[in-house]
C-alpha cells in the first residue's frame, strides 16, 4: 500500500511537474528524448487514470492537452538545444566572445521563460479537468512525490560544507 502510495505521487508529481516539458530531459538524449518521453507520458497517464480515477472523457482531454502543448513548445525546445550547442562551441573556442555568451545566456533564459509559462498553462489545464474530489486527492499525493527531488545531500564539499 506504502509502495503504490509512493509510486501514485512520485508519477503526479512528475506529471504535475511538466516531464513531457522538460527541455532537459529532451536534450539529454536527442535522439530518444521523443520515444522516452512518449512511452513514460503514457504510463503517467495510466497511473494518473487509476489513482484519480479518471473518466475516459478526462483521460483524452488530459492526452489532447499534453499533445497540444509538447507541438506548441517543440520549437521553444529546439532553441534551447541549438542554444546549448552554441555555448558548448563557445566554451571550446579558442577566443572567448563575452558578448555572444551573454546573448545566448539572454536568449535562453527567455526560452526557459517560455517552457516554464507552457508547463504552468499545461498543469492549470489539466487541474481545471478534475473533479474537486480528484483536486483534493491529487494535492494530498503531491508532498509525497516531492520527497527525494531536489538537491540531494551528497556528503561535504571540499571545504567540508555541503554541496
Amino acid at each position: 500500500m506504502k509502495k503504490s502510495l509512493l509510486l501514485l505521487s512520485l508519477m503526479l508529481a512528475t506529471l504535475a511537474g511538466g516531464w513531457t516539458l522538460n527541455p532537459a530531459a529532451a536534450s539529454a538524449n536527442p535522439g530518444r528524448a521523443g520515444h522516452e518521453r512518449g512511452f513514460e507520458e503514457g504510463c503517467h497517464l495510466q497511473r494518473m487514470a487509476v489513482v484519480l480515477d479518471l473518466s475516459d472523457a478526462q483521460q483524452a482531454q488530459i492526452k489532447a492537452i499534453l499533445q497540444s502543448e509538447r507541438e506548441t513548445t517543440a520549437p521553444l525546445r529546439k532553441s534551447l538545444q541549438a542554444s546549448r550547442e552554441a555555448l558548448r562551441q563557445a566554451a571550446r573556442a579558442d577566443t572567448f566572445d563575452e558578448a555572444a555568451v551573454h546573448k545566448l545566456a539572454a536568449s535562453q533564459a527567455a526560452t526557459r521563460t517560455e517552457l516554464i509559462v507552457a508547463r504552468v498553462r499545461t498543469q492549470n489545464r489539466i487541474h481545471a479537468l478534475l473533479t474537486p474530489a480528484q483536486r483534493a486527492k491529487a494535492e494530498k499525493l503531491r508532498p509525497m512525490g516531492r520527497e527525494g527531488h531536489g538537491r540531494r545531500d551528497r556528503g561535504p564539499g571540499p571545504n567540508g560544507a555541503g554541496m
